[in-house]
């Protein structure tokens, strides 16, 4: 018999190399090698497919944040690129299709997905702030700024689409989000001179 786990499993792969609204449940049900009655046993509807499959991955995500967050020892860089880390295997796990489907056909579903980015704005303005009081962070950024300038970074750059177009591996696209967040562009060295 099928997990709920398998059919989410499933339900994923399809939506991830189709979108949300060219998968039919009896297509899910396919794939997992049961019926659709069998199927409705676990989930009412293909939506609640959906929306089982993003709180799974943000259940994740936020467990990884979780851990970070209560880790006190952690120097503002090592928290930084942490998160990004848990960010990145978060969006690795979803293709731009399913999710620009989800925002149009399925808007309570994506909603999920909103929430959950403005809960952790909220954790990296804390991180920004607390990582002022330590000396990490300038004084004169504003936290609550910082924070939504790197999600706003993050939702544009770290793309499926533009990683794809520009054929740029995850990895290097989160490293660069760091680098340029964490350090700037210019050489402050020459400017100095």
């Amino acid at each position: 018999m099928a997990s709920s786990d398998d059919i989410l499993n499933a339900a994923l792969s399809l939506f991830n190399q189709r979108g949300y609204r060219q998968v039919t449940v009896d297509d899910i049900a396919h794939k997992r090698g049961i019926s659709k009655r069998t199927l409705y046993q676990h989930f009412e509807s293909k939506e609640e497919i959906a929306r089982q499959v993003v709180l799974r991955e943000l259940t994740m995500l936020g467990d990884a944040v979780d851990e970070i967050k209560k880790d006190d020892s952690l120097d503002f860089v090592v928290a930084f690129t942490n998160i990004l880390g848990a960010v990145q295997r978060a969006v690795g796990g979803f293709s731009m299709t399913f999710l620009e489907d989800i925002e149009r056909y399925a808007p309570s579903v994506f909603q999920l997905i909103v929430d959950f980015r403005t809960d952790r704005i909220q954790f990296l303005t804390e991180l920004f702030r607390r990582s002022q009081e330590e000396g990490a962070v300038r004084q004169e950024i504003n936290p609550e700024w910082a924070a939504k300038f790197l999600i706003l970074i993050a939702n544009q750059f770290v793309r499926p689409e533009f990683l794809q177009r520009e054929e740029v591996p995850l990895r290097q696209a989160i490293d660069l989000v760091r680098e340029i967040f964490l350090y700037g562009i210019a050489n402050l060295a020459q400017r100095e001179n």
